[in-house]
């Protein structure tokens, strides 16, 4: 399932009294803040895997993806879900390197 079904019910959890034009505005910067931070991020998850090793590299993301989740998870004001679901964007960066170091059969 992905997050982009239930984000609308979540924020509207935060604050019952928002207009759902304000909800559906908190929707598209929470998503717009994970692209950004995973744009800014995924080079320098390349840099560090050619320099420290892509398992640990690998790792890393994966624990701070699933601490980001979970924080996310039990957020209970849109701060804290902006923060998560930042720390989610940058730290899932390392997932693009990884579909381009496997070796494909053609080669």
């Amino acid at each position: 399932m992905r997050l982009q079904s239930y984000l609308f019910y979540q924020l509207k959890s935060f604050d019952r009294s928002l207009p759902d034009s304000v909800i559906a505005s908190q929707a598209g910067i929470m998503q717009g803040a994970f692209a950004a931070a995973q744009l800014m991020t995924a080079m320098l998850w390349g840099r560090w895997s050619d320099h420290g090793g892509r398992k640990r590299v690998l790792m890393v993301g994966l624990f701070g993806t699933m601490i980001s989740c979970v924080g996310f998870g039990f957020s209970k004001k849109f701060y804290q879900a902006l923060i998560f679901r930042m720390m989610g964007g940058a730290l899932n960066g390392n997932g693009e390197f990884y579909f381009q170091s496997i070796p494909s059969s053609e080669s």
